[in-house]
């Protein structure tokens, strides 16, 4: 799948990139944040793809982290997805965090 992505990104990552994620979450790694939001399943809005979700944030940079951290709280309200936020919020830079809005 991996060759797919870096042969077809804007066709393979939304079919496969979560699949490639879930077996291997460092390879988030190496995809921008533009290639994270297409990605559908990292919207968090099926609690199935929590876990996966998770593993992402702890890979990923900082604004895409706080960004993923967000959606998931969103959606999970459970306190250890608000930590991954506070986190992510402490790690990006102050330009970005004054572009936030914090719900």
């Amino acid at each position: 799948y991996k060759l797919l992505v870096d042969l077809a990104p804007a066709h393979a990552l939304p079919a496969f990139g979560f699949r490639i994620l879930a077996e291997e979450a460092a390879f988030a790694k190496a995809l921008s944040d533009a290639s994270l939001k297409q990605i559908p399943e990292l919207s968090a809005r099926n609690d199935a793809n929590w876990p996966t979700c998770r593993k992402v944030i702890a890979e990923v940079g900082p604004a895409p982290a706080l960004r993923l951290a967000m959606a998931l709280f969103k959606q999970s309200r459970e306190l250890r997805d608000l930590e991954l936020v506070a986190a992510a919020y402490k790690a990006v830079d102050s330009f970005t965090r004054k572009q936030t809005w914090l719900p």
